[in-house]
């Protein structure tokens, strides 16, 4: 039975996985497992006999490692993380568990630890704070506010966009529900959409609602909410994305004070046409008047009575011909004749009156004289106030555009590589023992291509909203070229590699150029990356500079799969299908060429672009070129 037991204990100690070593009381190995022989590359022989220090021990961890023998020798048998070195002389770490063996009287006889190398859960704890780092800049330095609530409504982050928005600090707003910064009014509305996601009945939820700031003024936001999960779709908080829409409900506001005012505008009209009664007057067909109702004031060139009076010796010369023909026109049909005319006072200020004249008979005319001064001024106060409202209503419809667009990117290709994050992390935490280095090098990589789309992402989003409120400064100035293409091109390098693309560019020795450094490097590295993204492997693109009389011509190239004319003029529209993908499924959002084409056009110059769509049946590939030219 004893037998079979030693057997079974070293079968059990060659077997483990974990590097096992047992020392005497002096530090001496007596005993090594193969997984610690492999683990250091030193053979059982070279290890068994030897003393502190072992061949296994830097020399420049001797003091660590032989403090942390003597307090295991001491009775100390806490695990501790140590430096180990292979036999090539690489370092790696490693957590040692010591125990003591002891006799039946209790006496220590020997000393035994496990050792792993823990040089994998470093690899896989650096990744995780990367990417941890990522998400915080993405988070951080959004220019939406941006929040993380939890599923008992409770702030849990909030981004400097969103402080900016309420007036508080972070630290103030963490532990606050959402209803304490809520307007008491408005405290229900979002309320139901938020169950509805915690259960997901419902993927996202919008709603506008008012805010109340810290210094108490009450502000508008709109609302795109969704949820986060973890690994197993389990909810973990709600990630709202806020934008202050204050001065949008203004207009809102402004635009339909507008629209009561020109309905009262129009009301007081009429009801100043009604309280000023009209002038009536019967006329033979010679202009002899024979009865009137009208007033003293009305009758300002006649202040006494005008009955057998002709008007040919009373009214200005310039009203004369005009009632004479309207008259003539008046006693031929049995229509009544409606005409305006201008008529001028004595002190000279001059009125708009509407004639409305009708036969009385064969030989006398009946005409209604109304003064609609106040009501032509009121039509053209109408027309202007039309013009505004058309003019707000336009500028609405743009802003509205743009802020769903913006929406859109920031609710769909921002939310989604969040949850892979999370996916990505917890996996990592749940299985890294279970996963290869193949496995975690896959990963990886998946992270390490969502970090950079989301890093261009965002900075094309930063620069757009900058360019948007036109808060981006332009300096430009002399630049070397070969040195700045170098430059913005690497990210498109990076991008090449995996799909074996070739990338070069023509760049004369000397060439310089004068334009805004940040805008061209942007233009530049949109480009490339571009070019790159919609290229199949193994295809070519091309960066060429050339000079012509006081510009620099630049022009990028590739033999991608091109583009049709639809296509093409649905780059540079917001509301356009500008999300194509790549060639290997690479994501887009189409604002990288919004970008490209403002800042060329900022710096005076044109995008002009030339493409062909690629023809795989007849093995005919496409090709497309962006050119702009810019001073020299």
């Amino acid at each position: 039975m004893n037998e079979i037991s030693i057997d079974f204990l070293m079968s059990l100690f060659d077997s483990m996985s974990d590097g096992i070593s047992i020392l005497d009381d002096q530090g001496v190995h007596q005993a090594v497992n193969p997984a610690i022989c492999k683990m250091t590359g030193f053979s059982p022989n070279e290890l068994i006999g030897t003393g502190p220090p072992h061949p296994y021990w830097p020399p420049e961890e001797y003091t660590h490692i032989r403090e942390a023998l003597k307090k295991t020798m001491e009775g100390d048998i806490s695990s501790v993380e140590l430096t180990f070195m292979r036999k090539t002389g690489e370092r790696f770490p490693v957590m040692v568990s010591p125990f003591s063996v002891r006799d039946q009287q209790r006496q220590t006889i020997s000393y035994s630890a496990t050792v792993k190398d823990i040089t994998e859960n470093k690899r896989v704890e650096e990744i995780r704070r990367e990417n941890d780092a990522v998400f915080h800049v993405i988070f951080d330095q959004s220019p939406v506010g941006s929040v993380m609530v939890g599923l008992d409504k409770r702030f849990i982050r909030c981004n400097a966009a969103f402080c900016h928005f309420l007036g508080y600090t972070e630290q103030e707003l963490i532990g606050k529900t959402i209803s304490d910064i809520t307007f008491a009014e408005d405290a229900a509305i979002g309320m139901e959409e938020l169950k509805q996601l915690a259960h997901q009945e419902i993927q996202t939820a919008r709603f506008r609602k008012r805010y109340l700031r810290k210094d108490g003024e009450i502000v508008w936001g709109d609302i795109m909410i969704s949820v986060v999960t973890d690994s197993q779709g389990k909810p973990l908080y709600f990630l709202p994305v806020i934008q202050d829409i204050t001065r949008q409900i203004e207009a809102e506001k402004e635009e339909q004070e507008i629209g009561e005012a020109l309905k009262k505008s129009n009301q007081n009209a009429h009801a100043l046409l009604n309280a000023i009664p009209d002038m009536m007057f019967r006329l033979t067909k010679t202009g002899i008047f024979i009865d009137y109702k009208a007033s003293k004031e009305d009758l300002y060139y006649q202040k006494n009575s005008i009955i057998g009076k002709d008007f040919h010796d009373i009214l200005p010369n310039e009203l004369l011909t005009l009632l004479d023909e309207q008259i003539a026109l008046s006693l031929q049909s049995d229509k009544a004749r409606v005409f305006e005319y201008q008529l001028s006072n004595p002190s000279g200020k001059v009125g708009m009156y509407e004639g409305r004249m009708v036969a009385n008979g064969p030989d006398e005319v009946i005409a209604i004289i109304r003064d609609i001064t106040d009501l032509k001024r009121a039509e053209q106060t109408l027309r202007e106030a039309e013009q505004k409202l058309i003019k707000y209503t336009e500028e609405l419809k743009e802003l509205n555009t743009t802020k769903d667009k913006f929406f859109s990117v920031i609710a769909h290709d921002l939310r989604s590589p969040f949850n892979a994050f999370l996916g990505f992390t917890e996996l990592l935490v749940n299985e890294i023992d279970t996963l290869t280095l193949k496995d975690l090098q896959r990963i990886a990589v998946s992270m390490r291509k969502s970090s950079t789309h989301l890093f261009r992402l965002l900075d094309n989003l930063l620069n757009w909203s900058r360019l948007q409120r036109e808060a981006i400064a332009f300096s430009p100035g002399e630049l070397l070229l070969s040195t700045l293409v170098a430059d913005s091109i690497h990210c498109a390098m990076e991008m090449a590699g995996p799909k074996q693309i070739e990338i070069t560019y023509d760049i004369p020795d000397g060439m310089v150029v004068f334009a805004d450094v940040n805008m061209l490097g942007s233009v530049l590295r949109n480009l490339t990356c571009n070019a790159v993204k919609f290229t199949r492997p193994g295809g070519k693109v091309t960066v060429k500079a050339t000079a012509l009389p006081g510009l620099v011509e630049f022009s990028v190239t590739d033999n991608g799969i091109g583009m049709n004319s639809h296509q093409i003029e649905q780059l540079f529209q917001l509301n356009g299908s500008t999300n194509r993908q790549g060639t290997e499924g690479e994501p887009s959002t189409g604002l990288g060429l919004i970008l490209c084409k403002e800042f060329i056009e900022k710096q005076g110059g044109t995008l002009r672009i030339v493409s062909i769509v690629e023809d795989p049946l007849n093995g005919k590939p496409g090709m497309s070129q962006f050119t702009f030219t810019l001073p020299s």
